[in-house]
C-alpha cells in the first residue's frame, strides 16, 4: 500500500480538485516530473464547456437519433462557450461519423463533416490523440489503410495507453503492435 487519501470538497471547480489530487499523488509517491510542466493538460479553462462536452459524449454513445441530436447540441454549445476547445470538435467529428455509419444521413456528406471537425481539432491542438483516433477510423472507412494506420500511430505516440485509440484500432481491424510505439 503506497498511498491513499480522502477528499471531501465542494464541486465548485473540478479542475482545481483534479490538480490538488494529482499534486498529492505526485508528492506522496515522489514522482520526478519535468519542472514547470503541468500535471494534467486542461483542454479548456471553461467549466461549462467541459460539462457540455461530457454531456455530448454521453449522448453520442447512446446511439439513438434523439441522443445524437442532443450530442450535437451539446458539442456546439461547448464550442460556443470556448471556440478553442479542440475536444469539442473531436466530439462533433464522432457525432458526424455516427450519423454516416448508421445511415441517418448520407455517409459521404457526414464523413466530409467528420474530417473537417477532426481537422479543426488538430488545428487547435496538434497533440490531441483523440483527433488522430477519429481520423484513423475515418480513413479506414475510405479503405485508406496506410493513412488510417498513420493516424493511429500518431495518436499512440502521444498517448500510448489510450483506451480510446486502441478501441478505434480494433474497430477498424488493423493490427498494430500492443507495446508502446516510440
Amino acid at each position: 500500500h503506497l498511498w491513499s487519501e480522502r477528499y471531501d470538497r465542494e464541486m465548485t471547480d473540478v479542475f482545481a480538485i483534479q490538480d490538488e489530487i494529482c499534486q498529492a499523488i505526485v508528492d506522496k509517491l515522489r514522482v520526478q516530473l519535468a519542472p514547470g510542466r503541468p500535471l494534467v493538460k486542461r483542454h479548456t479553462e471553461n467549466l461549462e464547456a467541459y460539462n457540455l462536452y461530457l454531456k455530448g459524449y454521453y449522448h453520442t454513445f447512446k446511439f439513438t437519433p434523439e441522443s445524437l441530436a442532443k450530442a450535437r447540441e451539446c458539442f456546439e454549445q461547448a464550442i460556443a462557450e470556448d471556440p478553442n476547445y479542440a475536444l469539442a470538435y473531436v466530439g462533433l467529428a464522432v457525432y458526424y461519423h455516427h450519423l454516416g455509419v448508421f445511415g441517418i444521413r448520407p455517409p459521404k456528406e457526414m464523413w466530409l463533416k467528420c474530417q473537417e471537425a477532426a481537422q479543426k481539432a488538430l488545428e487547435l491542438d496538434d497533440k490531441l490523440a483523440a483527433a488522430y483516433a477519429i481520423g484513423g477510423v475515418h480513413r479506414s472507412l475510405e479503405f485508406d489503410w496506410v493513412g488510417s494506420e498513420r493516424e493511429f500511430r500518431k495518436g499512440l505516440e502521444l498517448e500510448p495507453d489510450s483506451a480510446e485509440i486502441w478501441t478505434a484500432v480494433s474497430y477498424t481491424h488493423l493490427t498494430l503492435p500492443t507495446k508502446r510505439i516510440v
